[in-house]
């Protein structure tokens, strides 16, 4: 949780440019600009948390996302997907 939490902060905090330079490696076929371009894109459409706790409303929105992109034909269940810890 505490690496996730590092990488969450580390996206908030830096350009989609900066973002795109430590990831290249993980998508060789991608190019540099094409990789920036996309990092942009999620941050246009505000699709990072901000914590690793995951509340409805957040499950909710990443659900909206992957809906419009017409990968969901059902709506997952919150309630039976998320356990947030104390």
């Amino acid at each position: 949780t505490k690496a996730i939490q590092k990488g969450l902060d580390y996206v908030h905090s830096h350009t989609n440019e900066e973002i795109a330079s430590e990831i290249a490696e993980y998508f060789p076929d991608t190019t540099y600009s094409n990789l920036a371009t996309i990092v942009q894109r999620y941050m246009d459409i505000d699709a990072w948390f901000t914590n690793t706790k995951i509340e409805e409303k957040d499950f909710s929105h990443v659900m909206e996302i992957v809906e419009n992109a017409g990968e969901l034909t059902k709506k997952a269940p919150y309630d039976k997907l998320v356990t947030n810890l104390k």
